[in-house]
């Protein structure tokens, strides 16, 4: 069965390297999908240029971060296990 494609409103998580410097830039980190679409001079942090489709996240900032969707994994909050802290468990 194929995945669904990554689009905008989905819960995503940073699970791969960057394509381009091998960096595990963010890792672990969930983000909420604000746009798809395709860049033909994505600049990684690395500073290298990129034609490659983006993800659009929102993490609070004043600008979008944007991730390669090939780094990225769709996370279906409905099928979290557990043992997986939430905002209702995680104590302040």
């Amino acid at each position: 069965m194929s995945e669904k494609p990554i689009q905008k409103g989905d819960l995503v998580m940073v699970i791969r390297a960057l394509p381009c410097c091998g960096q595990m830039y963010r890792a672990g980190f969930t983000y909420i999908v604000q746009s798809v679409f395709r860049s033909t001079r994505h600049r990684c942090i690395c500073g290298a240029f990129s034609d490659v489709t983006v993800a659009s996240c929102d993490d609070g900032l004043p600008w979008p971060r944007g991730f390669p969707i090939s780094i990225l994994k769709r996370l279906d909050p409905g099928n979290l296990s557990e043992d997986v802290p939430t905002d209702e468990k995680v104590s302040a």
